[in-house]
């Protein structure tokens, strides 16, 4: 289900993280909150965790890849030690139009920059939403 992978880091060091989307995930209405399980690897040399401003969050997509919503609600992160592996509980609210979406997971560094962009790859996860919101 899930993509492994690690890359280059951030700002202020050299983060290299490992993700891994860990659950797929389905809801019964459009515009529904609900949690995907996204596995993290420290694999670099400094603590990530929201004290030091990053934060998991996710880029939704249509099934084809193409990009619907760059910016989505930010999950926190406890402190992930260099070498630790946690899986994180990602908040994500479902589009209100039934169908199938990617859910993109990525870190950010709040006001620095994301992972991806500095060539950590992302892990994309599938969101199925079974009916449209409720008009």
């Amino acid at each position: 289900m899930g993509v492994g992978l690690s890359a280059a880091g951030c700002a202020g060091g050299n983060p290299d993280v490992w993700l891994q989307v860990a659950s797929r995930t389905q809801v019964d209405q459009g515009g529904e909150e609900t949690t995907v399980v996204v596995r993290i690897k420290n694999t670099g040399e400094q603590v990530l965790s929201s004290e030091h401003n990053h934060f998991l969050s996710y880029h939704l997509r249509n099934e084809h890849g193409e990009m619907l919503q760059f910016d989505n609600p930010r999950t926190e992160l406890p402190p992930i030690e260099p070498g630790e592996t946690k899986d994180i509980s990602m908040k994500v609210k479902a589009p209100t139009n039934a169908g199938t979406y990617l859910i993109e997971a990525d870190i950010v560094q709040e006001g620095v920059t994301w992972f991806a962009e500095k060539g950590n790859r992302t892990a994309t996860g599938k969101l199925i939403v079974r009916s449209s919101a409720s008009k």
